[in-house]
């Protein structure tokens, strides 16, 4: 079982990404999903300053830490119109993949687009995103990355798993994998379907808990999520890439994360000896 955390964990708070490290590092966790933050809190990681990328390098090596996955800026809208805008976020997610190969991890995590402002706009909006997907695809195989994209929530493209099931289809790439975010999921009230829907494509899971109304990120067990439910699809459907912690909650969240997830080990050892007595 692969237990990670995303450093948006620790990106409300006025710290470098490096101490971000050390911080998760302490719990014991040695696989981290970084998250770029150009916009939200330059404070915590802009990888356009060289600086930054070098002592989280350095952080890395000295906690033993692994990047396992790479989450660009959510800003940059892949599926906008105007070709000047779609070209600028093009540009801005094949940097993030140099930074991503450069730094050793595996996956990079894409959204499709950002808020679809007119509803009639759709379709052009997601023939944009189709042809920027595609155009980042062929780089990511480049550059030696997986490129995975995330079920979003309402008002995006790629709002619910059928939507992104259909969309992967449509682009005609085998290799373009899935990032499945519970808790977008847990919006639609489909985390047991979206594990089954999304099961031969899954890469990674982003992990974090809601109400069932708004993407919280809360810690899991603090929201409406079944995570017993969730264990037993995960056991069914065989899944063993990484999950990934993307929550608040600071280090008592992510505290809280490896108590859950950790339950999945009692499924499996249960199952190999024919169940409880």
């Amino acid at each position: 079982m692969q237990l990670a955390v995303s450093t948006l964990n620790q990106l409300t708070e006025p710290i470098p990404i490096h101490e971000a490290v050390f911080n998760i590092a302490k719990t014991g966790i040695k696989l981290i999903e970084i998250r770029a933050s150009i916009w939200a809190n330059p404070c915590h990681y802009s990888y356009h300053m060289p600086e930054q990328t070098k002592e989280l390098e350095k952080a890395l090596k000295a906690c033993a830490v692994k990047a396992v996955s790479f989450h660009p800026p959510i800003r940059c809208d892949l599926s906008a119109l105007d070709s000047k805008e779609k070209r600028k976020a093009v540009d801005e997610f094949k940097y993030a993949m140099n930074i991503a190969a450069g730094l050793g991890a595996k996956n990079v995590v894409v959204h499709p687009g950002t808020k679809i402002e007119d509803a009639d706009k759709y379709d052009r909006h997601r023939a944009q995103s189709m042809d920027s997907i595609v155009e980042l695809f062929k780089y990511s195989r480049e550059k030696g990355l997986a490129l995975l994209l995330e079920n979003m929530v309402d008002g995006c493209l790629c709002s619910n798993v059928v939507k992104l099931s259909e969309f992967i289809k449509d682009i005609g790439e085998p290799g373009i994998k899935v990032c499945l975010d519970i808790g977008h999921a847990n919006l639609k009230d489909e985390v047991t379907s979206g594990l089954k829907v999304l099961k031969d494509r899954l890469a990674q899971l982003h992990i974090s808990d809601n109400n069932g109304v708004e993407d919280q990120h809360l810690p899991p067990g603090e929201g409406r999520i079944d995570w017993d439910l969730f264990r037993t699809v995960l056991k069914e459907i065989e899944f063993n890439g990484p999950l990934i912690y993307e929550g608040y909650g600071g280090l008592m969240g992510i505290e809280k994360f490896k108590s859950e997830m950790r339950k999945l080990e009692r499924i499996k050892n249960e199952s190999e000896i024919g169940g409880l007595y």
